[in-house]
């Protein structure tokens, strides 16, 4: 039995051609996660004292797509990834009434924090919450904003440059660099457009 081997040149073409088609696919693969969040949060009763394995369901209210997931020891769910939109939680526990946080809504890369409290008394009776939680975002210090279409449209923008955009959300401001030349750029969180 005899090996055929590679001649050199033939491994370096090789060898760039798996490195030019790794290389392809990488954009798309990191485009994925451009729309997405994350929710978490602790689920807890009256006093303040966590609820072990807890029963989470999370139901995009746009798709009704349903995520379910058990709170853990410490009485904390986490949800990541999911795609941007509006959501409803649902959480049972035995001992417990049933409670629906609704108008829970994600937006673009935030980790949002929704903790329940669960009343006490039998499953069959539910507890609804329509208003909107206080959306806490303590994992890290970033800030951001979204904006709706709407939004965007109603905006008197320079030229129509949507990169102006970026300079009415907190954190950033307008550039007076040498590259700042009225053409959208800006500082962001202390970075600068250079």
């Amino acid at each position: 039995m005899k090996l055929i081997s590679m001649q050199a040149p033939y491994r370096i073409s090789f060898l760039l051609l798996v490195i030019a088609t790794t290389l392809l696919f990488l954009p798309s693969s990191r485009a994925q996660f451009l729309d997405q969040g994350a929710l978490t949060g602790t689920i807890q009763d009256q006093s303040g004292a966590v609820i072990p394995n807890a029963q989470v369901t999370l139901t995009n209210t746009d798709t009704s797509l349903k995520l379910t997931g058990k709170a853990d020891n410490n009485g904390v769910y986490v949800f990541s990834p999911i795609k941007i939109g509006r959501y409803s939680l649902t959480v049972t526990a035995p001992g417990f009434q049933q409670t629906t946080q609704q108008n829970i809504s994600i937006t673009l890369g935030q980790r949002a924090n929704v903790s329940v409290t669960l009343q006490p008394g039998s499953v069959d009776q539910t507890v609804t919450v329509t208003e909107a939680p206080p959306l806490l975002q303590s994992q890290d210090s970033s800030s951001g904003q979204t904006l709706t279409s709407q939004e965007i449209n109603d905006t008197p923008l320079n030229g129509r440059n949507t990169i102006y955009l970026v300079q009415l959300t907190p954190g950033s401001v307008p550039s007076n660099g040498s590259r700042a030349r009225g053409n959208g750029d800006f500082n962001a969180n202390g970075l600068r457009a250079e």
